[in-house]
């Protein structure tokens, strides 16, 4: 923990451990209890995983969630943090401590976390499972009134209306110019054999 170390301290204390070789965590650390949120330094453990390639984490004392769930976020490789049974407790640390209620929720983000963080699809799979929904939830091309037949449809007699079973929006080009074989109700979807 870098509580009260300088960056001079803390360079010669990596250089040491890495010159013996050991497994060893930098954690950030301002000695503030509680230590509001401006002073956590988040920037400092980006920084010090960037210059120094180690594993990296924070030794929290803010009593809030918040840096948790950001180092959870960020994939810091340790959280230190005091834990109190209740926020009105007695007790030196008890201002600068989490609640069991609060643990849990991290315990419960975490897990979600890597759930979403970890777990991929296939979107072209995904799609082949959903294609009758998406027919359901999807738009067909209709005419916004009533024509007859050897009128040539504009892009302006178009509209899109649910459910997907017709003619897509994506293809309206392809009926546009188009001349219709008969009288076509607005209340009918199209189909690419109502014209010619």
């Amino acid at each position: 923990s870098t509580g009260m170390s300088d960056n001079a301290e803390i360079k010669n204390t990596i250089n040491f451990l890495k010159n013996k070789k050991a497994h060893f965590v930098i954690l950030q650390c301002s000695t503030m209890y509680p230590t509001p949120l401006k002073y956590v330094g988040m920037n400092i453990v980006e920084e010090i995983k960037n210059k120094y390639k180690c594993l990296v984490g924070l030794s929290d004392h803010t009593g809030s969630v918040y840096p948790l769930v950001y180092g959870l976020s960020k994939k810091f490789a340790l959280l230190e943090f005091h834990v109190t049974f209740h926020e009105n407790m007695f007790g030196p640390d008890n201002s600068s401590s989490i609640t069991f209620e609060e643990l849990k929720d991290i315990v419960d983000f975490r897990k979600n976390f890597e759930i979403l963080s970890n777990y991929k699809i296939d979107k072209n799979k995904i799609f082949n499972k959903f294609k009758l929904t998406k027919k359901i939830f999807g738009k067909s091309l209709s005419l916004k009134t009533s024509r007859n037949k050897n009128y040539i449809i504009k892009d302006t007699d178009l509209v899109s209306k649910k459910p997907g079973n017709g003619i897509s929006p994506s293809q309206r080009n392809k009926i546009i110019g188009k001349k219709l074989k008969k009288n076509l109700s607005n209340k009918k979807f199209l189909r690419f054999d109502d014209f010619y």
